[in-house]
């Protein structure tokens, strides 16, 4: 017998990687810093305390500092949506736990209530570009 774990319906998963420099191409620059990397998160399903999200980024990416944090870890929101100088406040209480050597985010769900099916989860970091691309 292979012990299994559940698996969610797919999920909508987006990023966008503007260059500050000329908002309508991408950063594709090896070792280049990606400073407006965001991603978008949503799942079919709504997310309870004890799940968990786990992002698997790319080998060679550079997404910690020498402590092992994230770097430059922000939540992002609509400005649309934010009431005028109000700090953006994401979905869920904690931030994640950026792991290098695993090449992963992973984002443990504690919140009570339960985060709504089809919430939006926005989140930047300063990533860097591997050598090649």
């Amino acid at each position: 017998r292979i012990q299994g774990f559940i698996v969610n319906q797919v999920m909508n998963f987006q990023y966008t990687n503007p260059d500050p420099a000329n908002p309508g191409s991408q950063v594709r620059n090896g070792k280049a810093l990606l400073p407006k990397f965001t991603a978008k998160l949503q799942f079919p399903d709504v997310l309870t305390a004890g799940d968990r999200i786990v992002v698997i980024v790319p080998t060679d990416f550079i997404f910690t500092d020498y402590a092992g944090s994230c770097v430059n870890f922000r939540w992002v929101c609509d400005a649309d949506k934010l009431i005028a100088g109000q700090d953006c406040v994401g979905p869920l209480q904690r931030q994640p736990v950026c792991n290098n050597t695993l090449q992963t985010i992973t984002f443990n769900v504690n919140d009570y209530p339960s985060i709504p099916q089809e919430t939006l989860i926005q989140f930047s970091l300063g990533f860097t570009n591997p050598s090649r691309t």
